[in-house]
């Protein structure tokens, strides 16, 4: 990796990094550089819509994630593509209401990302146990077991 793209990424990366080039940044060339704008909490809000139309879904995800994005992207969540309801979905930062729905979604990717959201409600997490996909049910089996060693 070259020494200038090692240090956009770090800018990339930084919470304290001017918006100016949080914006440059965000149309970087190097996806992993847009990828960590996207991720970015400091990333303005209108940066990270652009970010939801970018190429790669790797960095849709991201921004879907960011928790800026998380109240605008659930008011028609179930309109929204795969990646971006996603993201929705393992944000801890996404509505209980919303997890409900995510978690009856048509696409087993986001169902499998409501079973490992840290947040998502326990009743929610053993009806996922139940999923017709074994990696989501898995998944919900491993967050409830974690939930219960935590406890112990």
């Amino acid at each position: 990796m070259k020494t200038r793209t090692w240090e956009k990424m770090k800018m990339a990366n930084r919470v304290s990094t001017p918006t100016d080039i949080l914006v440059k940044l965000a149309k970087d060339e190097e996806v992993d550089i847009r990828k960590l704008v996207a991720e970015n909490p400091s990333t303005p809000k209108e940066v990270l819509k652009e970010l939801l139309k970018d190429e790669k879904e790797t960095v849709r995800y991201s921004a879907a994630t960011n928790p800026k994005m998380v109240k605008d992207l659930i008011k028609n969540i179930s309109e929204e593509p795969t990646e971006i309801r996603a993201g929705v979905a393992i944000s801890s930062y996404t509505p209980k209401e919303v997890l409900e729905i995510l978690a009856k979604d048509n696409d087993w990717w986001v169902r499998m990302k409501v079973a490992a959201n840290p947040e998502a409600p326990i009743n929610i997490l053993k009806d996922l146990a139940k999923d017709k996909e074994s990696l989501v049910k898995e998944v919900a089996m491993d967050n409830i077991k974690r939930r219960k060693d935590e406890k112990n």
